[in-house]
């Protein structure tokens, strides 16, 4: 089983994520390991084309076969594919054991169809693991469109079956300045965005899972 370690919060259907990034995603690689028998674990980073911590975790790991796909190469890496996670004829010759989003999906003009190429490339067993912003300062790179609560990407990930939850929760990460010349990361006063959350997100591929939304929370319209 993959354990993901989580605090209750005041809200009954809110998890508060405790693990890091790295201890996650080092959790996630070594439970498929096991699960699928395998020593080294090929894992796609949606949106990785700016290399950050995580992509520099992956890239490293002596245990991952790494690939990136993005719109594009800013950092020139060897492991990346030039392609959008949204085109309907996307065929990059490739499946994966374990496919990674961080940051990314709130970018994404047309999430539903970068779930349809999703759960095409992700094998039988894989996992997913998407990170999108809860709460966030605008950011326009080059266009910022939603805002995921864990019940949001819960939908966009499951709504065509076959990918099936494990765990969806939050972490707070702190205030956040803009700081890109342009100005398109400013807030609306142009002072630090105070209340930055993250909404995450994993699923496993199994053939026999099938969509329906029952298994959401819900609350009840109970006033005080």
């Amino acid at each position: 089983m993959l354990n993901i370690s989580y605090k209750e919060s005041k809200n009954k259907h809110l998890k508060i994520v405790a693990d890091s990034d790295h201890v996650i995603l080092s959790k996630i690689i070594t439970y498929l390991q096991h699960t699928l028998n395998k020593s080294k674990i090929k894992v796609l980073n949606i949106g990785g084309g700016y290399v950050k911590p995580n992509e520099i975790y992956l890239s490293q790991n002596k245990d991952v076969d790494y690939y990136v796909l993005d719109l594009n190469n800013p950092e020139n890496q060897t492991n990346l594919i030039v392609a959008d996670i949204t085109d309907n004829n996307l065929n990059i010759q490739h499946t994966f054991d374990f496919i990674y989003s961080k940051d990314t999906f709130e970018h994404i003009l047309n999430p539903w169809e970068a779930t349809k190429n999703i759960k095409k490339m992700l094998n039988e067993k894989g996992i997913i693991l998407c990170i999108a912003p809860f709460c966030w300062r605008y950011h326009a790179c080059p266009v910022d469109t939603y805002r995921y609560s864990h019940t949001g990407l819960r939908y966009i990930l499951e709504y065509l079956s076959e990918i099936e939850h494990i765990f969806s929760g939050y972490k707070d990460c702190g205030p956040t300045n803009g700081f890109w010349k342009d100005t398109t990361d400013f807030t609306l006063d142009g002072n630090p965005f105070s209340v930055s959350q993250e909404a995450y997100y994993i699923g496993v591929k199994n053939k026999d899972y099938k969509f329906t939304i029952e298994n959401f929370d819900r609350g009840t319209l109970i006033f005080y």
